[in-house]
């Protein structure tokens, strides 16, 4: 009789290579800053998707992470501008990068001082 081998052989689909993000300066530990929309084509026991983040620099590595889901999170303090993330969503043996870069949006949390 034929066999059938379960293969995982359909390449990840994700709606971007390049996600562009912005985050407030006031934001706090688990804000959701964006999250990255991949589809595995296999079905079965290939299926579950793996997100890692790589930083450009390490200091930019402890101000965000990202969940089994692909959300990307801040985990710490975010101390640049701007920062270029990659992230691998890896799918047994493949493996796709996708460019995230993210803004950050100063927000003034002093009271404005008025002259009279």
């Amino acid at each position: 009789g034929a066999q059938i081998i379960n293969e995982n052989d359909g390449a990840v689909e994700c709606a971007l290579s390049l996600v562009k993000a912005t985050v407030p300066s006031t934001a706090t530990i688990g804000y959701i800053v964006t999250t990255i929309s991949c589809t595995d084509p296999d079905s079965g026991a290939s299926q579950g998707l793996q997100f890692m983040l790589k930083a450009a620099r390490r200091r930019q590595a402890s101000s965000y992470n990202i969940d089994s889901t692909g959300r990307i999170l801040v985990s710490g303090p975010i101390t640049e501008p701007t920062t270029l993330l990659t992230v691998l969503v890896v799918d047994g043996d493949d493996v796709t990068e996708i460019l995230v870069v993210i803004h950050v949006i100063f927000i003034n949390t002093e009271p404005p001082i008025f002259e009279s």
